[in-house]
């Protein structure tokens, strides 16, 4: 009896021992990232990503486009500058910490906006002489263009500018 509670006893102080040393780790919780958009040719823009590390340990990145990691992409942001149709794809990013289970965001589309388009274009009379007035009526779709160049278009005649006036 002497020996069986000395044995339990010395059990006893060994796992409290090894819980004392057995530290759980939480894996990290994304709270935001950035969502899916339309991104206008030349122009920049910054993937981010905002997790916390319930544990406390340090939060460590990596970016993905279309499933392959993006080489030197490890922060919390990603920033493409000159977007192009080369960057239009899916992004997301793995967020690890001590616990060693990374946690993947959601998904970010990023496509690129059309160019502008004529969707009609009328013109009367057909001919036209010299000291007459000349009516067109063209209309178009900007495709969000104009919200990201303040795009005004041009209009030429013989490579030559001409006023456009909004009747």
């Amino acid at each position: 009896m002497k020996l069986s509670l000395q044995i339990r006893a010395i059990l006893t102080i060994s796992l409290v021992a090894i819980s004392n040393l057995l530290i759980a780790q939480t894996c990290p919780v994304i709270n935001t990232v950035t969502s899916s958009t339309a991104v206008c040719a030349g122009t920049s823009i910054s993937l981010q990503v905002s997790a916390t590390s319930p544990g406390g340990s340090p939060l460590t990145y990596a970016w993905f486009k279309n499933g392959t990691a993006i080489p030197n992409a490890t922060s919390f942001k990603h920033d493409i500058s000159n977007f192009q149709q080369a960057d239009a794809d899916v992004y997301f990013v793995r967020v690890s910490n001590a616990c060693n289970t990374p946690i993947q965001s959601a998904t970010i589309s990023l496509t690129l906006k059309d160019k502008p388009s004529i969707t009609s274009f009328s013109s009367s009379p057909q001919t036209v002489c010299t000291g007459t007035n000349y009516s067109i009526q063209v209309s178009g779709n900007d495709n969000g263009v104009a919200r990201c160049h303040n795009y005004v278009p041009d209009l030429y005649f013989s490579g030559q500018p001409i006023d456009i006036h909004d009747n």
